[in-house]
């Protein structure tokens, strides 16, 4: 989506706020779309994934620990076997323990 590309692009330059802006775009369309095709609701349910990872990790930027786990909690929910997931989730769990972690 071009949508998650901006946001892609301004989370690059530092932009968070309109990064986020452009995410939240991103997934009001894709949750607009209805009566897809099987195989295009799953590469639908793999755009929302990205998105909401790219989100948490925007919130996790801006301090906002909690908002990132909603949005990791969804990532989860629509893909349980997301290993990047899980990781984000645990090292924000255990900041000091994990801190030597990238």
């Amino acid at each position: 989506s071009q949508e998650k590309e901006k946001g892609n692009q301004y989370f690059k330059t530092g932009d968070l706020q309109k990064a986020m802006f452009h995410y939240h775009s991103c997934l009001n369309y894709l949750n607009g779309l209805f009566g897809l095709p099987p195989a295009m609701e799953s590469k639908i349910t793999e755009l929302k994934v990205t998105v909401w990872n790219n989100m948490a990790t925007v919130h996790l930027k801006q301090g906002k620990s909690e908002r990132a786990i909603e949005k990791l909690d969804k990532v989860l929910a629509a893909s349980p076997q997301n290993l990047k997931v899980r990781y984000k989730k645990i090292k924000k769990a255990f900041p000091l323990t994990l801190s030597y972690l990238p």
